[in-house]
């Protein structure tokens, strides 16, 4: 059984976007899992990996940037991994832009792959100066992803290591090396345009190496001030037409460790939700910068890694964005959504827009339920009324068809004889209640009710559980 603790469920409506959006309520699930043993150090020696509290600087890029959609330039790209800035201090000593921080091992393994050569061919390659560590871990959460590889790209030199390592040479000689040993020096080789670490987790699959976000190798309590587990969001609701929707998430800067976005609803495709999963999304290399690669869900990005408030970022670039961005300057002021100059976005939140299609035709905005889930098994539900959902993924529950048109079936295990089941809408209002009073499938009639996405309560015992299902 699965566990969950509601640590807040605050209703609260307010203006955005010319007055006409919502914000829609959260309800906030921790895991209890309990945190694997730190067996990974970070790819810097930095005095702010020690430090309790940290306030990103307006000025300054941030220490850690985002793994997933951001906007570079003035355009969509799906970031692979994460960067560190130059600016950081160790020991007494001020490391920047001209005097280049090392880069050090996160852990003990091999040097699996080097990439080295002449500036132009570093800059043609684009990932530039680059080590990949064949480490001796696995994933702490991921087990059956067996062993973790990291990369370590973008650096002005290398370490101690022989310039014309070929790892795949059978009679190569393997290169062993120990935690906090210096891979090279940070750079600004390949193609970008500032000094910085570029630094990639990789699991090897058949299809090769897929890169995963970077912070599943920390416990989400280790540096809490810098990245942490998700526990606060603030998710916007707007219409775009009778049949889309605007929905816009963010989160707080040392909140980002998205897994996946998912937004659940009555499509007329018949699908009942549409999921943005970060991860998949990175293993698809030929499709990863495409923002539509959900089928009827297209995400749309801002500039990150900035000190600046998501205002002030999204102020620099509007003009810029795409016709097609929901926020873009180019759009006519009745048509663009705009960042507005308030609380979250006066601050240095992590924001992403999801255009919603395929939604039935002056679909019902009460019908749909997004829930942010990050890699530590976090997650964040909201929606425009009361959603108190504790899901159990007990095979002692089953409830079918899911969706429903008619009828629905609710069967039970013999621990719920003598409770209670109860239908409700997101909004929390009761509209069916049955007893269990037989071990036989229980029959709920549907046909009566609109299409959206309800809630069964089920109580029994000392167990309770509820689950979504979707009537067509």
């Amino acid at each position: 059984m699965t566990i969950r603790i509601i640590l807040s469920a605050l209703v609260c409506l307010s203006s955005l976007l010319h007055s006409r959006g919502q914000q829609m309520q959260i309800l906030v699930e921790k895991s209890i899992e309990a945190e694997p043993k730190q067996e990974s150090g970070f790819p810097v020696l930095a005095d702010i990996l020690s430090q309790n509290q940290y306030t990103p600087e307006f000025s300054n890029r941030y220490f850690i940037s985002v793994f997933g959609p951001r906007i570079l330039g003035s355009r969509y790209d799906f970031h692979q991994g994460s960067d560190i800035t130059p600016n950081l201090t160790y020991g007494g000593k001020n490391f920047d832009s001209s005097n280049k921080i090392p880069i050090i091992s996160m852990t003990e393994g091999t040097i699996d792959k080097i990439i080295d050569g002449s500036e132009s061919y570093l800059e043609s390659i684009g990932t530039g100066r680059s080590v990949r560590v064949k480490t001796n871990l696995t994933f702490p959460r991921k087990p059956e992803w067996g062993t973790v590889y990291i990369n370590y790209r973008h650096l002005s030199q290398m370490g101690n290591i022989p310039a014309k390592f070929e790892p795949d040479d059978p009679d190569a000689t393997e290169i062993s090396i120990s935690k906090e040993d210096t891979v090279g020096i940070m750079g600004e080789s390949g193609t970008t345009t500032n000094v910085h670490l570029h630094w990639s987790v990789a699991r090897k699959t058949d299809d090769g190496y897929k890169n995963v976000h970077p912070m599943r190798l920390f416990r989400q309590d280790l540096i809490p001030h810098l990245i942490t587990g998700i526990d606060t969001a603030w998710v916007y609701h707007d219409n775009i037409s009778s049949n889309s929707a605007l929905v816009r998430v963010a989160v707080p800067y040392n909140q980002t460790v998205i897994g996946k976005v998912s937004i659940a609803a009555p499509f007329t495709s018949g699908e009942t939700e549409k999921v943005f999963d970060l991860e998949a999304v990175s293993y698809d290399s030929d499709n990863r910068d495409d923002n539509e690669i959900v089928p009827g869900l297209a995400v749309y990005a801002y500039p990150f890694n900035k000190g600046h408030s998501a205002y002030k970022r999204y102020e620099s670039v509007k003009d810029n964005l795409s016709l097609n961005h929901p926020a873009s300057g180019q759009r006519p002021p009745e048509f663009r959504f705009e960042i507005p100059n308030e609380a979250p976005f006066d601050q240095p939140v992590y924001v992403l827009d999801f255009v919603v299609e395929d939604l039935p035709p002056n679909y019902d905005p009460f019908s749909l339920l997004v829930e942010i889930t990050d890699i530590y098994g976090n997650a964040i539900k909201a929606a425009l009324g009361l959603v108190t959902v504790i899901e159990d993924k007990s095979s002692a529950v089953s409830i079918y068809p899911n969706p429903a048109t008619n009828r629905l079936f609710v069967s039970v295990g013999d621990d719920f004889f003598g409770g209670r089941i109860t239908l409700s809408d997101i909004s929390g209002r009761l509209l069916v209640t049955t007893d269990i009073s037989d071990d036989g499938p229980i029959e709920i009639t549907t046909s009566n009710l609109s299409s959206g996405i309800y809630i069964i309560h089920i109580l029994g015992g000392p167990r309770e559980i509820s689950k979504k299902v979707f009537v067509d």
